[in-house]
């Protein structure tokens, strides 16, 4: 019992120790990221990592000219680093499955006199049939637009630790 108490305590470590390391990583050179400081008023920069002093992020931007920036730290109000382009199916499918199902709800409650069904039995039809048709035009919707997703930093790691 001694001896799986030990490896259990070893393996949480572990699997406590990897996100925290990971999450506290800077960014490689090239890295795309999006900073957001205040310089005098609330500013948002994307581009490539470039380099990180104690005191100055550099990145290069892409979105605009592809000139090279240089914000201080002092001023970062968030630092992000891209976690790439994803697909939206999932989330399509269940806002198309939604909004049908509750336009078929309407649908099949205001024709529940002339159906063969009672209201209750001809709306949850309503909502399920118009569901589902809702539901693969949201996931086809999905699918086909992508979204950058993105990962913060701490601002400590940014500036070198701590600030007094």
């Amino acid at each position: 019992m001694r001896c799986l108490s030990s490896w259990l305590l070893i393996f949480l470590c572990m699997v406590a120790a990897v996100p925290a390391s990971a999450a506290s990583a800077m960014p490689e050179p090239g890295m795309r990221i999006r900073v957001t400081a205040r310089v005098p008023e609330s500013q948002r920069w994307i581009g490539e990592f470039i380099a990180n002093d104690r005191d100055t992020i550099t990145l290069r931007q892409t979105e605009t000219n592809g000139g090279l920036v240089t914000v201080p730290t002092l001023h970062v109000e968030r630092f992000e680093i891209s976690n790439g382009r994803h697909g939206n199916a999932l989330l399509g499918a269940g806002i198309g499955f939604a909004m049908g199902a509750v336009f078929g709800a309407a649908i099949g409650y205001a024709t529940s006199e002339e159906a063969y069904f009672d209201a209750g039995t001809n709306t949850a039809v309503g909502a399920v049939s118009f569901g589902v048709i809702g539901g693969v035009i949201g996931l086809v919707t999905g699918a086909l637009t992508h979204s950058e997703r993105w990962r913060s930093l701490p601002l400590e790691d940014l500036r070198g630790g701590p600030q007094p």
